[in-house]
């Protein structure tokens, strides 16, 4: 008789593989210019259900003009690197602007951008999108990206801006519905994620675990 237990090679199922996440983001008319936006603002907490530590809330807005989003990390900046900015103070955002959720690849309308909370080499936002066939689009040029970051003495926020010229196929009134993650990576320890983590799967490769945004606008 084998000794041998069924399936002990699989990885560990997370409570947020058993569900999808959905939600609504308020359009913005006038991009705020400060951190103004508080708690009721913040997209939901989701840490839990990945099993991580939380230590960063995240708020999301949008208008025709693209993307905004501001994070509040509740720690001190320590360093950032690039071209691993993974392994430093820094955000990765993820967007399918049409949320195609049966496509198993990342197509032309999935992107990937960078933000680092201090430049490096003169770096600070880039898009990094990598895609595995020929539906794909050109990376958009650094300069097009916004952000800005304010630093405090044990913490710091980052505020962001994404342009249409950057997200291709961003097309709010016929398509009000978007694909999106987010993964807040800081230096010498683990990342927070918001529905899909990167230990268990290369995340720009499965925009089908991104969460559901709907872009209202009353």
């Amino acid at each position: 008789m084998s000794s041998t237990i069924p399936f002990e090679n699989l990885e560990p199922l997370l409570p947020l593989d058993f569900f999808s996440v959905e939600l609504q983001i308020p359009f913005a008319e006038d991009l705020p210019k400060k951190r103004l936006l508080g708690p009721s603002f913040n997209l939901p907490d989701t840490h839990m259900y990945l099993e991580e530590e939380k230590f960063a809330d995240c708020s999301l807005f949008w208008n025709e003009e693209g993307i905004f989003g501001e994070f509040f990390i509740h720690k001190e900046y320590e360093q950032s690197t690039f071209p691993d900015f993974e392994l430093g103070d820094s955000i990765e955002i993820f967007i399918d602007t049409r949320d195609m959720k049966k496509a198993g690849f990342a197509t032309k309308f999935c992107h990937h951008f960078v933000f680092l909370a201090h430049p490096v080499q003169e770096i600070q936002a880039q898009e990094v999108s990598k895609f595995r066939s020929e539906d794909s689009h050109p990376l958009c040029e650094a300069d097009l990206l916004k952000m800005d970051v304010k630093y405090g003495k044990n913490d710091y926020t980052l505020q962001f801006f994404i342009s249409t010229q950057c997200l291709m196929g961003f097309d709010p009134t016929s398509f009000p519905r978007i694909g999106f993650t987010y993964k807040i990576n800081r230096y010498k320890g683990p990342a927070q994620h918001f529905s899909v983590s990167s230990a268990f799967f290369d995340v720009m490769q499965n925009p089908s675990l991104w969460a559901s945004v709907s872009l209202v606008k009353n």
